[in-house]
C-alpha cells in the first residue's frame, strides 16, 4: 500500500521552549538568506521538522507519546567514534543524551557549543552536490523543501520550490546533479537520470497524489510561516500567501533538472552532447557554472534558456584539416575541430612523400617537429585534442601514436586490438605500439561519445583485420572518413551495411591509393588470387614458398583454401598460428580447424617472444609441428618469412625436387627490398606473381562514391588528389593543413 504524501506538525502543541529549541530557531535561516557557518534551514515532514546544515540533517523535531518536543540526531555528530546509522534523543528538558550503541556512554547537551559541535562534524560528510544545493537556497526565498522524498519509490528530490506568475502559484520540483554524474551521462544508450525524471513525472502526474502534494505544501507553507515568526524570522512573501489562502496553489507536474557544471579539467571535458540528449528527451534543465548566479529560471525563462543553448550550440564551427595525407599515401592524420574541442583521426608514420618517393626508415625512426616527421598536433589549439581514433593496424596509420603523452586518449577497434596485441608479442621493439594495453576499444556498428563528437565505426573490407571506416557526428553534421578499404576482399558485403547507414553525409573523405599505376589489376579480387593460386599450387612434386604478408588474414585464407583444394599441406609460422587464434573471437570461421592440414615451424626468436610473454605455452602446438627432419614427400606450401625459406627450399633441391616462389605483394616492395632478386639469381628460379590490392580500385571507388552521395567528397590517401575532379562529384580538393569549414 502507497503511503500518503503529506506534509505537517503539530505547531499547537509548541507550549515547552527547551533551551535546544531556542537554539535551533536562533540559527534558522529561511531559504534566500545566506546560511552562514552555523545556519540551519527548516523542511517540515510528515509529523516532525527536519533542521539541516548544508544537506546534512542535524535535528529531527517532534513529539513523544506524552506530547514532550523531541529532538533527534544522528549518532555520529554526538559521539564521534560511533560508527553506526542510529539516532540520539534530547527529550523536554533534559540535557542527557544516551549512546544508543553503548547504553553507558552519555553526553551533555551544554547549549550552544554543543550545537555548534554536532553541525562543525556534520561538515565532514558534505559534498560538492550538498554544497552546491545549498547556494541554490541562499538565493532563491521561494524554496519549500528539501529532500522530498516520493513515497514508496526511495527516490529523495533535492528541491521544492513555489514558482509565483501572473497571480498564480506552482510547486516545482527541481533535481540537482554535477555534470560529471555518470548517471547523467551516456556514449550510446539513455543517461540514468531520463528514468528518474520519469518515475518523477509519473507520480506528479497521478491526480491522488497532485491533491496529496498541493495539500502537503500548503500546509507546509502555514508551519514554515509560523515557525519562522516564533524565530523573528519572515518567509517570502509568496509562501506567506500561500499560507493564508490568498494565493492559490497549484502543481507543476514536469520535475526539472539542475546542473553545476564544473569540470576538473576542461580540456577532457564536454558536457554539451550529453545536455543536447537531455533536452532531445524533453528534460527541462537549467546549467549552472563555478562562477554563475544561483538564480533558479521561471519556467518562461527556462524555456528561453534551453533554446539559447540551443542556439549556441548550433553558432559552433565545425572544421576538418587534414594535418599529413592530402597528396600522398601513408603517414595519415585528419583532425576534426568543433569550438574549441577536437579529436584526431589516425597517426601515422609517413612512408613516401608526395611525388611517391620512400623516405629512409632511419629518418623516421629519429622523428621530431623539426625534421618533419612528427606534427604539433597537441599544441595547434586552445586544448589538446579529446582523442585519437585509429582506423585500422597499418603503421602508416598508428605509427606515431606511440609518441603522444601518456594522458592522450586513443581509440581503436577490438579487432585491431587483438591485432596489435599479436604483434608486440613479436614484432621488434622499434615496430610495437607501447601504449596499446592504455587504449580504449570500440567495436564496429555501437556509437561512442567523445565530448561533443558522436562516432560510429563501420567495418570495411581492407587487407588489415579489423579496418574501420568512421562516422563522425556533431552539431547535426556528419563526417565520414573511409580509412582504407576495397571492394574486392572477402568482406566486400560489408559495404551494404554500410550504404544503409550511412547516406549523404556532409564530408566524406575518400582514400584514392589506386588512382595511379603503380597498382596492378592483374588479378582484380581476392577470390581471382585464389584461383591462381590454385593453378599453381597443382603441379605436382613442386612444393612452393609464398612471400605474402602475415598480416594479411584475407591473403592467408585464400592460401588456406586453396591448400586445400589441392591436397597441400600449408606451412606457417608461430606469429601467424597465434595471430589466428587470437582473431578467432572475431571470426569464428577463421583456420586453423581440428585435423586440417595447417602445419607450424617454430623459429628460434618466435619462441623466444613467447616464452618470455607466455613461457612454454607454444607447445600446445606440438600436434602441428613441422621441421626439416619432420618433412615428408613434396606436397607443402610455405607461407613463412623470406630469411626462413632457403634451409627449406635447400632441403628440396637435394632431391632433385624444384621448388616454385610465388609473390603475393604489392609489387613496390619486390622493387624495394634485394633480397627477393637475390633469392632468383642463388635458385635461377622466378616469382610468379598473385596479389591483389588492399585498397579499392576505380571501379568501386566510384560504385562507393555514389552509393555515399556526399555532399562534399574529400581526397586523402593518395598520390594524386587532382584525379578525384574526373571521376567523382562535389569534389574539394585540400592542401595540407587547409581548413574546412562545415
Amino acid at each position: 500500500m502507497t503511503t500518503k504524501f503529506a506534509r505537517k506538525f503539530a505547531i499547537e502543541k509548541l507550549q515547552q521552549v527547551p533551551v535546544w529549541w531556542e537554539e535551533l530557531l536562533i540559527r534558522l535561516k529561511p531559504s534566500g538568506e545566506e546560511l552562514g557557518d552555523t545556519g540551519l534551514r527548516l523542511a517540515v515532514r510528515d509529523g516532525y521538522l527536519n533542521f539541516y546544515h548544508q544537506g546534512q540533517a542535524i535535528a529531527k523535531v517532534g513529539f513523544t507519546q506524552n506530547n514532550l518536543l523531541r529532538s533527534e540526531q544522528h549518532v555520529k555528530y554526538v559521539f564521534e567514534s560511533a560508527t553506526s546509522q542510529k539516532y540520539t534523543k534530547l527529550v523536554g528538558d533534559s540535557n542527557c543524551i544516551t549512546n544508543p550503541d553503548n547504553n553507558k556512554e552519555f553526553a551533555q547537551y551544554l547549549g550552544s557549543e554543543t550545537l555548534d559541535l554536532w553541525i562543525a562534524r556534520s561538515k565532514k560528510h558534505k559534498g560538492e552536490e550538498k554544497t552546491f544545493v545549498e547556494q541554490v537556497v541562499a538565493a532563491n526565498e521561494n524554496i519549500i523543501d528539501m529532500e522530498m522524498g516520493l513515497p514508496g519509490s526511495g527516490f529523495r528530490i533535492d528541491l521544492v520550490t513555489i514558482e509565483e506568475d501572473q497571480g498564480q502559484a506552482k510547486i516545482v520540483l527541481w533535481e540537482a546533479k554535477l555534470t560529471s554524474d555518470t548517471r547523467c551521462r551516456s556514449s550510446i544508450d539513455q543517461p540514468e537520470v531520463i528514468n528518474q525524471v520519469s518515475k518523477y513525472r509519473a507520480f506528479l502526474t497521478e491526480e491522488k497524489n497532485q491533491l496529496e502534494v498541493i495539500n502537503a505544501y500548503i500546509t507546509a507553507c502555514k508551519v514554515q510561516t509560523h515557525i519562522c515568526q516564533l524565530a523573528g524570522k519572515q518567509v517570502s512573501k509568496t509562501i506567506e500567501a500561500v499560507a493564508k489562502g490568498t494565493l492559490q496553489l497549484g502543481l507543476d507536474t514536469e520535475p526539472r533538472l539542475l546542473f553545476l557544471h564544473n569540470p576538473k579539467n576542461t580540456q577532457k571535458d564536454s558536457w554539451l552532447p550529453h545536455q543536447q540528449k537531455l533536452i532531445d528527451n524533453q528534460i527541462k534543465l537549467q546549467v549552472m557554472t563555478a562562477d554563475s548566479h544561483r538564480t533558479l529560471l521561471s519556467a518562461a525563462e527556462l524555456e528561453q534558456y534551453q533554446a539559447n543553448q540551443h542556439l549556441n550550440n548550433t553558432q559552433i564551427q565545425t572544421s576538418i584539416t587534414i594535418l599529413r595525407g592530402a597528396d600522398t599515401i601513408g603517414g595519415s592524420c585528419i583532425k576534426i575541430n568543433h569550438g574549441n574541442d577536437a579529436i584526431v583521426l589516425d597517426y601515422g608514420a609517413p612512408i613516401m612523400d608526395n611525388a611517391g618517393a620512400s623516405i629512409d626508415p632511419e629518418y623516421i625512426a629519429e622523428a621530431s617537429i623539426s625534421n618533419g616527421i612528427l606534427l604539433d598536433i597537441q599544441q595547434q589549439d586552445l586544448n589538446p585534442p579529446l582523442a585519437y581514433i585509429l582506423s585500422h593496424a597499418h603503421p602508416d596509420h598508428y605509427g606515431l601514436l606511440d609518441t603522444l603523452p601518456n594522458d592522450a586518449k586513443i581509440y581503436l577497434s577490438n579487432g585491431s586490438y587483438s591485432m596489435m596485441h599479436i604483434g608486440n608479442v613479436f614484432y621488434p621493439q622499434a615496430l610495437r605500439f607501447n601504449q596499446l594495453e592504455r587504449c580504449s576499444q570500440y567495436s564496429p556498428g555501437k556509437p561512442f561519445q567523445i565530448g561533443p563528437f558522436k562516432i560510429t565505426a563501420y567495418m570495411m573490407d581492407h587487407s588489415a583485420f579489423g579496418a574501420c571506416g568512421l562516422l563522425v557526428e556533431v552539431n547535426n553534421k556528419q563526417i565520414f572518413y573511409s580509412g582504407d578499404f576495397r571492394g574486392h576482399g572477402r568482406k566486400a558485403k560489408v559495404n551494404d551495411y554500410l550504404y544503409a547507414n550511412v547516406n549523404q553525409p556532409d564530408v566524406m573523405l575518400l582514400e584514392g591509393t589506386t588512382l595511379d599505376d603503380r597498382h596492378s589489376q592483374q588479378f582484380p579480387t581476392e577470390s581471382s588470387v585464389e584461383e591462381e593460386f590454385v593453378r599453381l599450387l597443382s603441379q605436382e612434386k613442386r612444393p612452393a614458398f609464398v612471400s605474402a604478408s602475415g598480416s594479411n588474414i584475407d591473403r592467408l585464407v585464400s592460401l588456406y583454401n586453396a591448400t586445400k583444394r589441392t591436397g597441400k599441406k600449408l606451412v606457417i609460422d608461430l606469429y601467424q598460428l597465434y595471430l589466428l587464434d587470437a582473431l578467432k573471437k572475431h571470426a569464428p570461421g577463421l583456420p586453423p580447424h581440428k585435423d586440417d592440414h595447417l602445419k607450424v615451424i617454430f623459429p628460434y626468436s618466435q619462441r623466444q617472444a613467447i616464452e618470455q610473454q607466455f613461457g612454454t605455452d607454444f607447445l600446445k602446438y606440438s600436434n602441428r609441428h613441422i621441421n626439416l627432419d619432420k618433412l615428408t614427400g613434396s606436397d607443402y606450401v610455405f607461407r613463412i618469412s623470406t630469411s626462413q625459406m632457403p634451409k627449406f627450399i635447400d632441403h628440396f633441391i637435394k632431391q632433385d625436387i624444384q621448388p616454385q616462389l610465388i609473390y603475393s605483394m604489392w609489387l613496390g616492395y619486390k622493387e624495394k627490398q634485394p633480397s627477393f632478386n637475390l633469392m632468383e639469381a642463388k635458385y635461377q628460379l622466378k616469382w610468379q606473381y598473385a596479389h591483389t590490392s588492399g585498397h579499392a580500385y576505380t571501379t568501386h571507388l566510384k560504385a562507393f562514391a555514389d552509393s555515399i552521395d556526399a555532399k562534399c567528397l574529400v581526397p586523402v590517401h593518395t598520390l594524386h588528389p587532382e584525379k578525384f575532379v574526373e571521376y567523382f562529384n562535389n569534389v574539394k580538393v585540400l592542401s595540407n593543413n587547409q581548413k574546412l569549414n562545415i
